[in-house]
């Protein structure tokens, strides 16, 4: 619901109305442009000896020091999914070193079953299904 700028309420007639509904122009249009905005500023202190450090950084690639700070937190994202990855595949290996192992042992269902317990408890999770 939208407030006329032009309404006025005067609060000390109001009695048990929600919070929810005590909501200004202003904070709506605040709320609205930042839904609408595809940049936002970001201020950050560093101590000096890393600012000197990516000051140097950017004189070195002939760059501004915050298009190092941008390419360090797009390089921060992908390392996020770099280890994700790095994850699962840790998985997987340890996945198949065990059905290569159980296979060249000849382990029957039950024994394989009762490994795999050892194995996901000695990992305090389950790696091995």
């Amino acid at each position: 619901m939208r407030l006329k700028s032009d309404f006025k309420i005067d609060f000390k007639e109001l009695k048990n109305v929600p919070l929810s509904c005590i909501i200004t122009i202003d904070f709506i249009d605040f709320k609205g442009a930042a839904m609408r905005q595809t940049q936002k500023p970001v201020t950050v202190r560093f101590p000096m000896g890393d600012y000197l450090n990516i000051a140097a950084e950017a004189e070195f690639q002939n760059t501004t020091s915050v298009d190092i700070i941008r390419k360090a937190w797009k390089s921060y994202e992908e390392n996020k999914n770099i280890l994700l990855k790095l994850a699962q595949l840790e998985n997987r290996l340890l996945q198949n070193t065990f059905e290569i192992c159980s296979a060249t042992v000849g382990l029957s269902s039950v024994e394989r079953n009762n490994a795999a317990k050892q194995v996901n408890n000695s990992f305090g999770k389950e790696v091995v299904k």
